[in-house]
């Protein structure tokens, strides 16, 4: 929790220390007069019940699967069109050094003038060939991201209990990228920013209607939201 979670009175990271007489871990507040001084077990227990709150229904995971597909699917028409005009920008470039290392072979352009327009040219080759690269992963991973990402968020709480340190971080980092604040008096976090694709997992199981079909009543856009936030295994559980 050390820097991920702030005083809720100041704002002030919360720092760890190791109390030498009960040997335990606490958290506390630097701030001159602040008197913040947590148990460092009773945040991670009240820091599970936040997770908890983000834990998708295991009961929703084939339909939501089923909707997430279709919204990759409509996502990736769209990369597949951007794939087209990457591949035709790829060839004009190859062609432009192809011309001009013929020209350069057959003594029509001098060493100097070459040596000026090559360089950029493989520059914008290697540029092309980057965004090409970037396009065909995400159409290739497209499943294993929906797969990741559910069984995530399913066991959110257990894979928080079982994580490493820098895996718990990775983790909290993901489904609050900007922290959060801890109330000492109410003895609860308070989240600041959470990531919408889990934000609307946890609305999904509470309160969405599942219908006979199998769909989900839920009017987000989904493929705004895997835009947005991105799908994709930040960390290996």
């Amino acid at each position: 929790m050390k820097k991920f979670a702030r005083c809720a009175k100041c704002d002030t990271p919360l720092t760890g220390y190791l109390n030498q007489r009960k040997q335990l871990w606490y958290y506390k507040c630097n701030t001159k007069g602040c008197g913040v001084n947590v148990n460092a077990l009773q945040m991670n227990e009240a820091f599970v019940d936040v997770v908890q709150h983000y834990t998708l229904d295991p009961l929703l995971i084939e339909p939501l699967k089923a909707q997430l597909r279709l919204t990759f699917d409509g996502l990736n028409q769209e990369r597949s069109k951007t794939l087209v005009a990457l591949n035709a920008k790829l060839k004009e470039s190859e062609e432009k050094i192809d011309r001009l290392q013929e020209r350069f072979a057959f003594g029509h352009i001098p060493s100097d003038v070459y040596s000026k327009f090559i360089a950029p040219c493989n520059e914008e080759k290697r540029n092309i060939e980057s965004e090409i690269e970037k396009v065909n992963c995400q159409l290739s991973n497209a499943a294993k991201y929906i797969d990741f990402s559910l069984q995530l968020a399913v066991n959110l709480k257990e894979t928080w209990f079982t994580s490493s340190t820098e895996q718990k971080q990775k983790l909290q980092y993901l489904l609050f990228p900007a922290g959060v604040k801890f109330d000492k008096t109410e003895r609860k976090y308070l989240t600041i920013k959470v990531n919408a694709v889990f934000s609307w997992m946890s609305r999904l199981s509470r309160v969405s209607v599942k219908k006979e079909s199998g769909q989900i009543d839920c009017n987000i856009d989904l493929s705004a939201l895997v835009e947005r936030t991105g799908i994709e295994p930040v960390f290996h559980p």
